[in-house]
């Protein structure tokens, strides 16, 4: 089997494990900017020794401002990681599905309804009122075509 079948398979098989993973890691990116700890921060900016002092309208507490500082920078860090891990994601599923609205009606709605919604061949067949044969062999050459267009985008040069 050659390499691109494999990373062809692989992506159509992985596609409802890609999908949910988008929704979790989206959710999480919901999250980052709030994962300040409010109240740490607020207790070390605003904790005070008996004596009363004037204030200006900075922190001029060294604790607090290196506190924010490291709260920030381990957001940032996690925010940019997720960022680029959803930006991947999502990047892969939009090719893939891209290329499946390339294919024709029926070879798209075999791989679908195979590898998408991992309904077996009988039940494809019975939905189509086809036989099983001919599915499958709708879903191998769709993915045979999706392997082509993969090669066309990977090897510009061949084209």
């Amino acid at each position: 089997m050659s390499e691109m079948k494999k990373r062809v398979e692989s992506m159509l098989k992985n596609y409802p494990a890609m999908t949910k993973k988008l929704k979790v890691l989206e959710f999480e990116m919901e999250f980052i900017t709030k994962s300040l700890h409010p109240n740490i921060i607020e207790n070390l900016v605003f904790s005070h020794t008996g004596e009363e002092r004037v204030s200006g309208s900075f922190r001029s507490d060294k604790t607090a401002n290196i506190a924010i500082e490291h709260v920030d920078s381990q957001r940032d860090e996690r925010y940019y990681a997720l960022k680029n891990r959803i930006d991947n994601i999502r990047q892969e599923l939009r090719r893939l599905e891209h290329y499946l609205s390339l294919l024709p009606k029926e070879e798209a709605e075999a791989i679908r309804w195979f590898y998408f919604e991992g309904l077996s061949w009988d039940a494809i067949a019975e939905q189509t009122l086809m036989t099983q044969k001919t599915v499958q062999r709708r879903r191998k050459r769709g993915v045979d075509t999706l392997i082509h267009y993969y090669s066309i985008a990977d090897n510009p040069s061949d084209s």
